[in-house]
């Protein structure tokens, strides 16, 4: 059988083992990129806890990050997305751009890409807010909350509004009004390690985060026209309410996820991905999958924390430090398998012994 190296040069690969990984990523990528897609189909998410008396209300879209380094087809794959959700890809966002603005001479309101994209996805190559403060603040409230108000002061009219069902565009008073609904997909060639600011860790926690290296024969086979990312139309409900039951089960998930990588997650990404496993589960209507979510949350929480403890977050050192970053990842990622395979061979084990004792 036939062999060609990673592009890293150091390993060779048969051509079927190359072709099992490129469909293993083919798999993984599809499948977290068409839930997000799906999710803003789900206008209302609603999640029944312990100890409130109605249900409590969670953002129902689930965003997405994938992570790669350069030259590795993402703007590529994110044109593929954008094909099918029939979405412009964004290079560059600002605040204004984001939120939109009142036109001081007309008085009106000149929509941003939050309101542009409801109901929608917005697809962003090459992520990058810079550092402005502000700007962080906003993008960070719109992704979590989907809401935003702003005084732009002066005697500024009010304009005529834009209503979409729930969701609105306003102006009064000088003030500025969002309540939109939107799914993201960004691309950056950052590690996730080396989102080292404040701002670049809560916008981590926000997502879904997926890192991925292809080899030079994976890349030439995108280059001949294979896709990685393959469309898979899901049509969840438009309102779903996860039973108090079944949250209790997500909860315990992330929870023995947790422990199996014996990981000190810290109590807001904690929630974070609590979350982002009901935003899958309500998609997808499985507990099946569940896992995989919190495991990148999970991951992603891990190789930031690393590297803030080691100082490798810092931009000077990315160079000097991109070969041994991607051996934890490679590492953590084995891990992650080799523990998920244990924890299925002893519930086999056990479920074989329950049998036997009742024999």
């Amino acid at each position: 059988m036939g062999s060609t190296s990673t592009n890293n040069g150091n390993k060779q690969h048969s051509k079927s083992e190359l072709k099992h990984e490129f469909d293993r990523l083919s798999r993984e990528i599809s499948y977290l990129v068409n839930t997000s897609i799906a999710s803003v189909k789900v206008k209302k998410l609603l999640v029944e806890e312990r100890y409130r008396v109605e249900p409590f209300s969670m953002r129902p879209v689930m965003h997405v990050v994938l992570s790669a380094p350069i030259g590795e087809m993402k703007s590529t794959t994110l044109a593929e997305i954008a094909d099918v959700v029939k979405a412009p890809v964004v290079t560059e966002l600002t605040q204004p751009g984001l939120i939109g603005t009142i036109d001081k001479q007309t008085y009106q309101i000149i929509p941003g890409a939050a309101w542009k994209v409801r109901n929608k996805m917005l697809l962003i190559d090459e992520f990058n807010l810079g550092k402005e403060r502000e700007g962080w603040n906003v993008f960070l409230q719109l992704l979590e909350d989907q809401m935003w108000n702003k005084r732009f002061g002066g005697n500024v009219i009010s304009a005529t509004p834009e209503i979409d069902g729930d969701l609105y565009l306003k102006a009064e008073k000088g003030e500025l009004d969002i309540k939109t609904r939107f799914a993201s997909i960004f691309t950056t060639m950052k590690s996730i390690e080396y989102y080292g600011s404040q701002g670049f860790r809560a916008f981590i926690s926000r997502t879904v985060p997926y890192n991925y290296r292809l080899s030079r024969n994976q890349i030439q086979t995108i280059l001949h026209g294979k896709k990685l990312f393959k469309y898979e139309e899901i049509n969840p409900p438009t309102e779903v309410t996860i039973p108090l039951k079944t949250y209790t089960k997500i909860i315990k998930i992330v929870d023995e996820e947790i422990s199996l990588e014996k990981s000190d997650v810290g109590n807001e990404y904690y929630a974070r991905t609590v979350g982002d496993c009901c935003r899958f589960f309500a998609v997808r209507g499985t507990l099946k999958g569940v896992e995989k979510i919190a495991q990148l949350k999970i991951m992603a929480h891990h190789l930031i924390g690393t590297a803030t403890k080691e100082g490798r977050y810092n931009m000077d050192n990315v160079n000097a430090d991109q070969d041994h970053s991607e051996e934890i990842k490679e590492n953590m990622r084995r891990q992650f398998e080799e523990k998920k395979h244990k924890k299925k061979r002893d519930e086999r084990d056990e479920r074989q012994s329950n049998l036997s004792d009742g024999q």
